[in-house]
């Protein structure tokens, strides 16, 4: 069995492009645009889920945070979402080969 560290470790490893809140909270002096914050929560979400599980502690305090976003955004943005946003935006990205 791996330690929490070495679990962790491999968590690094794995996540192409990590976010975590730290990462997140220190954008926001920045003043991006909420189209970034979008971004940069779905795929704090996703990894948390993808790499610890959707029924862990850490994956359902995941979906947690996204739902007290989502609640917290539509009062800057009534319509939509940001899950919808974000992969919205993952189907107009043009792909170059």
């Amino acid at each position: 069995m791996l330690s929490r560290a070495d679990h962790l470790a491999r968590c690094r490893v794995k996540a192409e492009d990590a976010r975590d809140l730290t990462m997140i909270k220190s954008k926001l002096k920045g003043s991006p645009s909420l189209s970034t914050i979008d971004r940069d929560i779905i795929l704090m979400v996703d990894n948390a889920v993808k790499y610890n599980g959707p029924d862990s502690d850490v994956g359902r305090g995941a979906k947690s945070i996204e739902n007290e976003y989502e609640k917290k955004r539509k009062q800057i943005q009534p319509h939509g979402s940001a899950r919808a946003s974000v992969e919205s935006r993952k189907q107009k990205k043009p792909r170059y080969e």
